[in-house]
């Protein structure tokens, strides 16, 4: 498991039961024989996939970020949307609507 237990442990049954299967993907995907950029690409998607619908622990985007070497776009890619699920403040809400409100009147 790529999470520490303690944090598992701590987790509510019903995340729990969504990070199994978020492992058990990523588990099967490392089993598969195909070239390691594939690996790569799917992984990605499975932990992109994760993140559309539930907050994503940081190892989680460690061990996607660690996939891609450090020239790739990807890298960038996960970064965004990994700063996004955790540095959400106020004031970059704020922030974003002040600018829309400017864009959009």
């Amino acid at each position: 498991m790529i999470l520490p237990k303690e944090f598992y442990d701590r987790c509510s049954p019903s995340y729990k039961t969504v990070i199994k299967e978020l492992e058990k993907k990523l588990s099967d995907i490392n089993k598969s024989n195909d070239e390691k950029t594939m690996n790569a690409e799917k992984i990605l998607s499975a932990i992109l996939d994760f993140s559309k619908e539930y907050l994503t622990p940081k190892e989680y985007w460690e061990y996607c970020s660690r996939k891609f070497c450090s020239s790739d776009d990807n890298r960038w890619k996960i970064s965004k949307i990994a700063y996004y699920h955790f540095f959400i403040t106020d004031d970059f809400m704020n922030y974003l609507y002040g600018y829309f409100s400017r864009v959009w009147n």
